[in-house]
């Protein structure tokens, strides 16, 4: 496992307690849990969007252009945002299973993807450049 996905994982985890900590404040409060699910997943992109930016990724071709780095990672976390509510969805609406299982199905089948796809069109190096990782 290489450094990037390593600091990828632990970036991803943080801003998965925030999205599972926002999801089930959410549902307390009474929003639906598939709802709840897309909202919260959110809040964790942004988290996550901040923190990769700072430990994960090279200043890439994007990087100086940050409205448009966030648009294009956000853009990218459609693709999990989607699989995430969908996931929620058929596991505790449709089959009427706990929205824990359903969450940590979502996490799972969501992951993978999302990551590649911000590895190799959102972060990319500038061209003519060596990749190096952001922040200290």
């Amino acid at each position: 496992m290489n450094g990037q996905f390593r600091r990828y994982l632990l970036v991803s985890a943080i801003a998965l307690g925030f999205d599972y900590a926002s999801l089930f404040a959410l549902v307390a409060a009474g929003v639906r849990q598939w709802t709840g699910a897309a909202l919260a997943y959110c809040g964790g992109a942004l988290v996550h969007y901040l923190l990769s930016r700072r430990f994960v990724f090279a200043r890439g071709w994007l990087h100086a252009r940050p409205v448009g780095e966030f648009g294009a990672f956000a853009a990218s976390g459609v693709l999990g945002l989607a699989i995430t509510a969908c996931v929620v969805f058929l596991v505790t609406e449709v089959a009427g299973m706990t929205l824990a299982l359903g969450k940590t199905l979502a996490v799972g089948a969501s992951f993978f993807s999302v990551y590649l796809v911000r590895r190799a069109l959102v972060f990319r190096p500038q061209r003519g450049t060596r990749a190096q990782r952001a922040g200290p």
